[in-house]
C-alpha cells in the first residue's frame, strides 16, 4: 500500500499548481513586456533629441555661414529695376541678403560666386532659399531647402547698442548700420520656442 500511495503522489501537478504556475508565469510576461516597451520608447525618445539636436546644429552652421559671407551689393529685380535694399529683415522674407562664396565645384558652371539668399517660413517649414541668379528673371527657379519643420511663428530682432529692433532695412546710400547681433525666435507647432543669437556684421 505504501508503494501504492508512493506512485500516487509523483503522477505529475495538480490543477492548482498548474493554475499558480501559470499565474506566476503571466506577470513575469507582464512585466517583461512593460520593461521592453519602455526600453523602447526611450530609445525612440532619445534618437528623437539626437535628430533634433543634428538639425539645430545643422540649422545654424547654415546661418552662420550665410552671415559670414554677406556682401551688402545692390541687385536688380525680375522686372530689371534697382533693389532698394542690399539687406533687409523683419519683412515678408525674414531675411533676404546677398553673399560670397557660391560654392562652384571645378569650375563646372559659368556663374559668380555670388548668390543671393532669403530665409522665409512657408507652410510651417523654416526654409533656406537660395535664386538661381543674383539677378533673377521673371521666372527665375529657386533652390529651397527646408531647415526645420513645425514653425507655427518666426521672428527677427536686430540688436545695436542694446537696441532692438524687429526689422531692418539697409539701403545702398545708407552706412551700414553697426549690428551687434541677431535674435532669431521661433515658435513651434508643438508649443516649444527657440531663440539663436547669431554675430551679424554688415560690411
Amino acid at each position: 500500500m505504501n508503494r501504492a500511495r508512493h506512485h500516487k503522489n509523483d503522477a505529475g501537478f495538480t490543477l492548482v499548481e498548474m493554475l499558480v504556475a501559470l499565474l506566476i508565469f503571466s506577470l513575469i510576461s507582464v512585466g517583461t513586456i512593460g520593461s521592453l516597451q519602455g526600453a523602447i520608447k526611450a530609445k525612440d525618445a532619445t534618437q528623437r533629441a539626437v535628430q533634433r539636436h543634428e538639425t539645430l546644429s545643422l540649422m545654424r552652421a547654415t546661418l552662420r555661414a550665410d552671415f559670414s559671407q554677406i556682401i551688402l551689393r545692390q541687385n536688380r529685380d525680375a522686372f530689371g529695376g534697382r533693389e532698394i535694399n542690399v539687406f533687409s529683415g523683419g519683412f515678408d522674407e525674414l531675411l533676404d541678403f546677398t553673399r560670397l562664396g557660391r560654392v562652384n565645384p571645378a569650375g563646372a558652371f559659368t556663374r559668380s560666386d555670388i548668390q543671393r539668399v532669403q530665409y522665409v517660413v512657408e507652410n510651417g517649414n523654416f526654409i533656406r532659399r537660395a535664386l538661381r541668379h543674383e539677378n533673377p528673371a521673371p521666372n527665375t527657379e529657386t533652390s529651397d531647402r527646408i531647415l526645420l519643420s513645425g514653425v507655427a511663428f518666426a521672428q527677427v530682432r536686430f540688436t545695436a547698442n542694446d537696441i532692438s529692433v524687429p526689422q531692418l532695412e539697409v539701403s545702398p546710400s545708407s552706412d551700414a548700420p553697426n549690428i551687434d547681433y541677431m535674435t532669431l525666435i521661433l515658435q513651434f507647432e508643438d508649443g516649444r520656442e527657440l531663440t539663436q543669437i547669431f554675430e551679424l556684421e554688415l560690411l
